[in-house]
């Protein structure tokens, strides 16, 4: 009985590993794809592909619904990192602006687009820089999704 109990413990704590790591791997991914979806390599990307504002506006859903997951999953199961989450989000919402002025900006003179131009490169490396923070501090999680050290 207390061996059949032992076992069941066991596989219950592997259980909980299993799904913490996959949960930090998870939103580890979603950092990246965050981080590489609003960098100026993407931006400058999307200018050689002549995205229109229509294709920019998708781009930038799928990169929101990836930054709605990445704080839910905060919210959930990294309650210390939700403020750094939160922030990405924000940043995702101001880049969007940029990016959407910068595409849709063809009547602009160029001094005018390259103002939004050094506008959105100002918050994208904000945001690199942030979501590489919460890729930091999801290293510093234990197996079970526990902080070892402290957020400052």
């Amino acid at each position: 009985m207390v061996k059949l109990e032992l076992q069941r413990d066991i596989a219950n704590s592997k259980e909980k590993l299993d799904k913490s790591s996959c949960r930090r791997e998870e939103l580890f991914s979603l950092m990246q794809t965050i981080s590489f979806g609003f960098s100026m390599t993407q931006n400058y990307r999307m200018k050689q592909m002549d995205f229109l504002t229509k294709e920019y506006d998708s781009h930038y859903e799928n990169m929101n619904q990836n930054a709605l997951r990445a704080e839910l999953l905060a919210q959930l199961y990294f309650p210390e990192i939700v403020d750094e989450v939160k922030n990405i989000k924000v940043l995702t919402n101001v880049i969007w602006g940029q990016q959407h002025r910068y595409f849709d900006s063809e009547e602009h003179a160029q001094k005018q687009k390259q103002e939004i131009l050094n506008e959105f490169a100002k918050h994208s490396t904000h945001l690199v820089e942030k979501c590489s923070l919460v890729m930091d501090l999801l290293c510093d999680f234990n197996e079970v999704g526990v902080m070892e050290k402290e957020v400052v």
